[in-house]
């Protein structure tokens, strides 16, 4: 786990199937498309075992309406993306291409019609989950973080028909973060080199001193 920056312990019964849902906090430390949440899971003995997964996504019932809008203009910088729509004036809903964001600004563009009533505005999310597999008895913890991850290859994507339907659900514990395993380095014996100049030269008068010590009693 040492390639990973962020770790959060999962806790629930020791059922064969789970369902992990992402908090929020997750997704602003992790990868855009998700590729380097692994779930691991240390033995009593202190191995380190990989559980897979399927990352699901739950967008929930919607009613769509078909509403014409003509989209004016689009474009992104450091802050974020934004799109200029010319919408009619009724309710109206849009939907935007996923993707990780902590603010949303819309700018309407009313020109000199008659000034518009604004109600009610929100913002929904999908739902993002793991469905994960717990073959072995371990403490398990959700990692994410590590920008060089790439997306990993489980084979229950094949046995899909063998998840039940309703996983137990796991809590997601607070997030914690990951030290690395550096090995330590070795500091040399004198930084300064007045000090190794300064003791060699005790030395050498130490010689000296004894020398002539021995010839005085010759």
């Amino acid at each position: 786990m040492g390639d990973y920056g962020h770790k959060r312990e999962l806790q629930g019964d020791s059922a064969l199937w789970h369902k992990i849902v992402l908090l929020d906090g997750v997704f602003g430390k992790t990868k855009d498309n998700l590729s380097d949440m692994r779930v691991f899971g240390i033995t009593e003995n202190g191995d380190t075992i990989e559980a897979p997964y399927l990352l699901e996504i739950d967008r929930g019932k919607t009613e769509s309406n078909n509403v014409n809008f003509k989209l004016i203009n689009q474009s992104r910088d450091k802050r974020g993306y934004y799109f200029t729509f010319e919408l009619p004036a009724e309710k109206n809903e849009f939907d935007f291409q996923e993707k990780v964001l902590q603010n949303i600004k819309i700018t309407i563009q009313n020109y000199d019609n008659e000034a518009l009533k604004i109600g009610d505005i929100g913002a929904k999310a999908a739902v993002h989950y793991l469905t994960a597999r717990f073959s072995k008895p371990a403490r398990y913890y959700l990692v994410y973080g590590n920008p060089n991850a790439n997306k990993p290859h489980y084979d229950i994507g094949h046995f899909s028909d063998k998840i039940p339907d309703n996983p137990t659900n796991l809590q997601v514990g607070e997030e914690k973060p990951i030290y690395k395993n550096n090995p330590p380095k070795t500091e040399a014996l004198f930084k300064n080199k007045t000090w190794l100049w300064a003791v060699m030269a005790i030395v050498v008068l130490l010689l000296g001193w004894f020398s002539i010590s021995m010839i005085k009693k010759k």
